[in-house]
């Protein structure tokens, strides 16, 4: 509804609205991966979010690995809560995913833990449109692209005041709940496919 714009460093904005940087808008936080030598650090408690978990995914429902409660004693500061946004940032940048419960991630992952009046899923959506600028941020001239955390903590994306987040963040939050719901129904089926269709073959 807004019909006056004005100026700013991102070009022109809905006016009220406002250009800020990530790490005002929530704590970032890189991923770390637990001793690999220690097989006791993995287990079945904690969804360790990796890239390949990432493809195609909004919610990070199906992960490869977990972390065990041991493993997460050595990389507690590490943890995220539900609803982080994660996006990857060496390798393949650009993707973007959501956690669905208290989750750890590798190191080519730099995630946002959003402040309170900021909704997860509107930034969930405006980093899924910076992927562009966030393969170009990792370039730097060599092969393997490599976004650090300084440089993505101040990528700047375009906020309308709180009120407009909140009611957008109403409006949209039973859709990606539904979503959510569908992953895990899909998830089940699988599972119970999987367990037939053997039986099913051998009669």
């Amino acid at each position: 509804g807004v019909t006056e714009f004005e100026d700013s460093e991102l070009g022109q904005i809905p006016k009220g609205w406002s250009v800020d940087t990530l790490d005002s808008i929530g704590k970032i936080i890189t991923g770390k991966t637990p001793s690999t030598k220690e097989k006791d650090n993995f287990g079945n408690d904690y969804p360790f979010v990796t890239i390949p978990d990432m493809q195609n995914s909004i919610w990070a429902v199906k992960v490869e690995r977990y972390i065990s409660e041991k493993g997460k004693t050595k990389i507690q500061k590490y943890l995220l809560p539900e609803n982080s946004v994660c996006v990857s940032c060496i390798a393949t940048p650009g993707l973007v995913t959501l956690t669905i419960q208290n989750s750890f991630t590798n190191q080519q992952i730099n995630s946002i833990i959003c402040k309170q009046r900021i909704s997860p899923f509107f930034i969930f959506l405006a980093m899924k449109m910076q992927k562009e600028n966030i393969i170009e941020l990792g370039s730097g001239g060599t092969a393997t692209l490599n976004l650090n955390k300084t440089n993505f903590s101040l990528i700047k994306i375009v906020l309308p005041p709180s009120n407009l987040i909140s009611d957008f963040h109403n409006s949209i939050s039973p859709i990606f709940e539904i979503i959510k719901r569908n992953y895990f129904i899909i998830e089940s089926l699988t599972k119970t496919r999987d367990a037939l269709l053997p039986k099913l073959m051998s009669g």
